[in-house]
């Protein structure tokens, strides 16, 4: 019990608070949207039992499709960004949307460029070489 009674804030007026809902609204849409978009990248780029090419290799015609879905989304994702005046870099790296191997469409046929030497299937890079001047155990 207190002595002295608290002040009870006042409520928010009905259009300050229909305001803040309709901005977290957004942002947590927006916010969804980036996470989703990297969730699906790292599963393509990094699923452990199947490669991304055998991935694209799976939807056949449909990779194409895929693709391009996940382009608009990127193109709009930017665009989102831009009207706020910053760049998508600032929510979403380039890590988690730019392709590790080269995209190739042939005959409505989605492939991917070979790895780049010495890199794996996924695109990862090799290991580093352990170096000369480490420590010896």
């Amino acid at each position: 019990m207190n002595l002295i009674p608290d002040i009870q804030p006042a409520a928010d007026p009905a259009d300050l608070v229909a305001a803040r809902n309709q901005l977290a609204h957004l942002n947590s849409a927006l916010e969804r949207r980036i996470e989703e978009h990297h969730a699906r990248y790292a599963e393509f780029w990094g699923d452990p039992l199947a490669t991304p090419d055998a991935i694209l290799a799976a939807m056949g015609e449909r990779a194409l499709i895929w693709l391009q879905c996940a382009g608009e989304s990127i193109d709009h994702m930017k665009r989102l960004a831009a009207i706020v005046g910053r760049p998508l870099e600032d929510f979403m790296p380039d890590s988690s949307w730019q392709p590790r191997r080269g995209f190739v469409v042939s005959g409505g046929i989605l492939t991917l460029e070979p790895p780049s030497v010495g890199h794996d299937a996924w695109g990862n890079p090799p290991p580093p070489a352990p170096s000369d001047l480490s420590p010896m155990p």
